[in-house]
C-alpha cells in the first residue's frame, strides 16, 4: 500500500464516519486540523483495522497525531508484502 493509497483509505473512512468532506490531506495533516476528535479517531482506526486486517494497540492511538504517523504505524503492522508499494 502506498502512502497515497493509505491517505485515500483513511480519508474515505473518516469522511464516512464523521460526515465531513476532507480535502487536501497530506502526511503532515493532523487529526486535530481535520476536526477529528479522539472518539472519531478511534472509529477511523477501528475501520482501518477491519479493512487491513491488522490490530493497532489502543495505547498507540493517543500517540498518532498526523496522517503520516498513522501511515507509519500501519505499515509497520502490515506483512512484508504490504511494503512493496511503499513510497
Amino acid at each position: 500500500m502506498t502512502e497515497r493509497e493509505f491517505i485515500d483509505t483513511l480519508v474515505d473512512a473518516a469522511a464516512r464516519l464523521t460526515g465531513q468532506e476532507l480535502k487536501e490531506v497530506t502526511p503532515a495533516t493532523t487529526f486535530e486540523s481535520l476536526e477529528i476528535d479522539s472518539l472519531d479517531r478511534l472509529a477511523v482506526f477501528t475501520e482501518l483495522e477491519e479493512q487491513l486486517q491488522i490490530r493497532i494497540d489502543e495505547d498507540e492511538f493517543a500517540g498518532i497525531r498526523t496522517v503520516g504517523d498513522a501511515y507509519e504505524r500501519v505499515m509497520a503492522l502490515l506483512p512484508a508484502s504490504g511494503e512493496a508499494g511503499r513510497e
